[in-house]
């Protein structure tokens, strides 16, 4: 009797658990930094290119309504080579949410790097709940558009985690099917993007279908 007592009891502080819900919001402060190892795959005009490189995003400053960051690329390989240049990074604005609202070096890199960041609900949410960002590269642009929903309570490694789905829109432009995986502390544990019309400037203007996959350093 003993043993499913204690089953039922485990079922109920799990289930309890996750009806609770996750106050879900952004844990960026100033002097924030989170490092990701990324690995694309990605077809460009017919032929298959693999990248892997990491991915760092640091907040430089914190206000009410905004956060100014640095992202960059470290270690970048090409099909197994080390990349021909250094890449310098690129200063981006971030809403409070965590979604990109600007980036210093244009359009094309708001777009480069919106795909890998999340947009948070600022509530508490549970498995089923939805949302949804919006955001503009430029004031004459397309919206991209990232529609959330909670599919469920996992874990990484030994860490509680939500997966979230989140299908990325821009008319005319790209789309995603991708997954997060969040942290109750807010933290992305690791990401899966599923990519058509991805640009990448610095490797030329072509778009290109891509599968990113991206897992943080240090839990």
């Amino acid at each position: 009797m003993r043993p499913i007592l204690g089953l039922l009891t485990f079922l109920v502080l799990t289930v309890s658990a996750v009806a609770d819900g996750w106050l879900l919001k952004a844990p960026y402060e100033a002097k924030t930094k989170l490092t990701y190892s990324v690995k694309v795959h990605a077809n460009a005009d017919g032929q298959d290119h693999d990248a892997a490189f990491k991915q760092i995003l640091e907040i430089e400053s914190r206000s009410d309504t905004e956060l100014k960051a640095k992202a960059s690329w470290a270690d970048v390989t090409v099909d197994g080579s080390d990349a021909p240049q250094e890449l310098p990074g690129w200063a981006i604005t971030l809403t409070s949410k965590g979604a990109i609202s600007s980036a210093t070096d244009g359009a094309d890199y708001f777009r480069m790097l919106s795909p890998s960041m999340f947009a948070y609900p600022d509530k508490e949410i549970k498995v089923g709940d939805k949302w949804t960002s919006k955001s503009r590269p430029e004031k004459d642009a397309k919206d991209i558009i990232v529609d959330y929903e909670v599919l469920e309570q996992v874990k990484v490694g030994e860490i509680d985690a939500l997966r979230v789905k989140a299908k990325l829109s821009e008319e005319g432009g790209m789309s995603g099917n991708d997954t997060f995986w969040v942290g109750k502390d807010g933290r992305i544990l690791k990401f899966d993007l599923d990519l058509k019309g991805w640009v990448v400037p610095f490797a030329g203007s072509s778009a290109v279908d891509a599968k990113i996959t991206g897992e943080i350093v240090s839990k």
